[in-house]
């Protein structure tokens, strides 16, 4: 397994950072502290309903069952923006993880059409088109690879030298302005 640091500058879009990383791929996200469990169990386990969660506390068909939710971009693109703000991983902190399957872990998945035929509908799903679960425990030794994603915020100095430049500059067009005019 191996690890990848990325870093989400400010300007920057998760998106373009993470994507190139995940498009084909299935993946679990988690926040810091969620990753330092799974490293302590040796698996990503169903979900503690104490836990933080994407789905910002709104029960749905997977969580009612303590499936593991897995992000599935193995689909068209289109079906993934359109349904991926719902529940973006960078609601989990400005540091948190995706992990990556291997192609070997995917044998026992359920697939996304699984409640559809249970429900007769999507409306009990978060994620439709590109949520999957999996009711077993995903030992380390399925993950090919941990991407460890930091969202940098800007700094307050950024900020503030960004704006002392601009008054510098109006003063310093005030100033010159003064001395036209003192000229005249």
């Amino acid at each position: 397994m191996t690890t990848v640091q990325l870093r989400v500058m400010p300007g920057q879009d998760w998106d373009e950072v993470v994507f190139p990383h995940v498009l084909g791929k299935i993946f679990h996200a988690t926040s810091k502290h969620g990753l330092q469990g799974i490293h302590a169990a040796g698996a990503i386990l169903p979900r503690n309903p104490t836990s933080q969660s994407l789905s910002r506390g709104r029960s749905n068909w997977a969580a009612k069952k303590g499936l593991i939710c897995l992000f599935d971009f193995r689909v068209e693109r289109h079906a993934i923006d359109d349904h991926f703000m719902k529940c973006h991983p960078a609601g989990l902190g400005r540091e948190h993880a995706v992990l990556v399957l291997k192609d070997s872990a995917l044998t026992d998945l359920i697939p996304n059409d699984t409640p559809l035929k249970e429900l007769g509908n999507y409306l009990d799903l978060w994620l439709p088109r590109i949520e999957v679960w999996s009711a077993i425990p995903i030992p380390l030794a399925s993950i090919e690879k941990i991407i460890r994603v930091r969202q940098i915020r800007p700094r307050r100095s950024d900020e503030f030298s960004f704006f002392e430049a601009v008054l510098a500059a109006d003063r310093r067009a005030t100033g010159h302005r003064k001395a036209r005019t003192q000229q005249d």
